[in-house]
Formats: C-alpha cells, structure tokens, sequence
C-alpha cells in the first residue's frame, strides 16, 4: 500500500504529463520539482531524502526540457536520474530510459530484464496471510501480482516488445484495476 506521500508524488507527476500533453512544459517542471518535497504533514514519512522515484520525475524533467529544445538540460537530469539509487523499484524504467538518452544502452538493457526477471520471479498463486496492527493485511494475491505484471511490462517495454508491455500492463489493471503507472503505460501504448 503507498504512503499518502506516494500519492502526492504520484498526483504531482501525472499533472505534470497532463502539462506536457497541453504544451506546458515549464508547468511541469515545476510540478515535477514539487515532488522532491516532503510537505509538513508528510514528514513522517520522510525517513530518507532520496527516493527511488526520484529517477521517474529526474527523467520527466528532462523530457520536459528535451520538448522545449534545450538538450544541455535535459541531459543533464538525465544523469541525475541515473544517478539515483532506484533500488529494486519500478523506476530503474525510468533510469533505464535515462541510461539509453545517455547513449548508455547496454546499462539500460540489463536493468530491462533484470525488471522483467523480478517481475516473473514475483508471481505467487497464493499467500499466507499474517494480520497487521489493525486486524488486516495489504497483502493478496491480486495485490502481489499487479505489481508483478506491472515490472514485466516495464521491462518488455523497455527491451522493445510493446505487445507483451499491453498484455502485462492490461493483466495488471485486470487483477488491480487502480495500479496506477499500468493504467499510464497502457495509455502510452494506445
């Protein structure tokens, strides 16, 4: 389950793309720079300042200055994305996009099927259940799986097979259909 923190993040970056769609890039920049910041009634979430989503939004800005024809600073957030520690996150996609904006291809190829592996290795047809603090538990199997689906489609995205990227992305919506960033690629496929 995401923190309201990655709601707002999440929130931030679509209003930006929404920006980018109607030609206002330097809107979005600014949306997009809006998620490196913790409001004060985030802070408790804040245990770390960097963030694996921090390659997602660095490439978005640098998309965003790519449209507006100033490559010098579209690559240099490029680099900042691929600078990030993404971790095991679904955003080594978008440090891999960085990676192959950089002429780096190789690098971004391996975390493609490293995305791809993870994503088979996650699916499980069925869990044991612990009960959280509250009586209940985030896990299901639907849960576990959307997020599976997801990273095999980002990583068949990324190697360039863009009908196996909508058949993840829509498998996804089918066992979750609020996975947010499949519903996105999906869009971004049609």
């Amino acid at each position: 389950m995401a923190s309201f923190h990655e709601v707002y993040v999440d929130a931030l970056l679509c209003a930006g793309q929404e920006k980018v769609l109607a030609g206002d890039c330097k809107g979005a920049i600014e949306l997009y720079n809006r998620s490196f910041e913790y409001p004060m009634n985030h802070q408790v979430f804040l245990v770390d300042e960097r963030s694996p989503r921090d390659a997602q939004a660095y490439y978005f800005i640098g998309e965003a200055y790519a449209k507006m024809g100033q490559k010098s600073k579209a690559n240099t957030y490029y680099k900042k994305a691929v600078e990030v520690d993404t971790k095991l996150s679904f955003c080594r996609y978008w440090k891999g996009l960085a990676l192959e904006k950089l002429g780096k291809k190789a690098e971004a190829q391996a975390l493609y099927e490293a995305l791809l592996a993870e994503g088979k290795a996650a699916i499980v047809e069925d869990i044991v259940s612990f009960y959280g603090a509250e009586g209940t538990s985030s896990l299901t199997v639907e849960g576990i799986n959307t997020m599976a689906y997801r990273m095999m489609g980002l990583g068949y995205l990324g190697l360039g097979d863009k009908a196996e990227a909508q058949n993840c992305f829509e498998t996804s919506l089918e066992l979750k259909n609020d996975n947010l960033w499949s519903k996105f690629m999906l869009s971004t496929l049609k």
